[in-house]
């Protein structure tokens, strides 16, 4: 009979230990995700105030390239807020099932959230630099708004191949075994990382451009 109790004992302290590290998990990814959207909304504010800039100064570029700024404002406004809520969303559905491999997943997805929260940051320290740029005339219009343009439309496809991947790894969850599930889940981060050094060495890129051009008209 001790033996017994000491068995139901062990159990129930081995579960609730386990309670607590996955509520533990929840709760940084729902920091995580909470860290992504406000970026996503000041990336957004930075170029809402790029695209107030260049409208302020209408004269000095044609109708199109102002077009194109817009439009540049609107699809990264876009883009950014699918991701926060697709992270907010997967986050919640983590906390609701409380699955057996909730918690090695969580782990995972805490910390590719901290990495998708500093790629957005980086991006929007772009933004923010080249709207001061604009804003102190060094550059050439036409030409930041095409290059502009340019970075939001391979943003874009960033985003789009990455919210398939986070689609693919949701149906695992519900549909595959656990073994399945931590291979697709490996190959999703794997794809992240990868989307991320490429939209962060086009940053680089695109603002070397944007410092010639400051260059080339002082």
């Amino acid at each position: 009979m001790e033996a017994a109790d000491a068995r139901e004992k062990a159990r129930a302290e081995a579960e609730a230990l386990r309670d607590g590290r996955l509520d533990a998990l929840i709760a940084r990814l729902d920091q995580a995700s909470r860290d992504v959207a406000e970026n996503a909304r000041a990336q957004a504010a930075e170029v809402t105030a790029l695209a107030e800039a260049a409208t302020a100064r209408a004269a000095a570029f044609d109708a199109q390239a102002e077009a194109r700024l817009a439009a540049l404002a609107e699809g990264a406004q876009a883009a950014l807020a699918a991701q926060a809520a697709r992270i907010a969303g997967f986050e919640e559905r983590l906390e609701r099932d409380r699955a057996e491999n909730a918690g090695a997943l969580g782990e995972r997805l805490a910390a590719h959230a901290r990495e998708l929260g500093e790629g957005l940051r980086g991006t929007g320290a772009l933004v923010h630099e080249a709207a001061d740029l604009l804003r102190a005339g060094g550059a050439e219009m036409s030409a930041v708004s095409e290059m502009f343009t340019a970075a939001v439309d391979r943003y874009r496809e960033a985003s789009d191949r990455w919210l398939d991947s986070l689609g693919a790894v949701e149906e695992a969850l519900e549909h595959k075994g656990r073994g399945e599930t931590a291979d697709l889940l490996g190959t999703y981060l794997d794809q992240t990382r990868e989307v991320f050094d490429h939209s962060l060495r086009f940053q680089r890129e695109l603002f070397s451009e944007l410092r010639a051009l400051r260059n080339r008209s002082s």
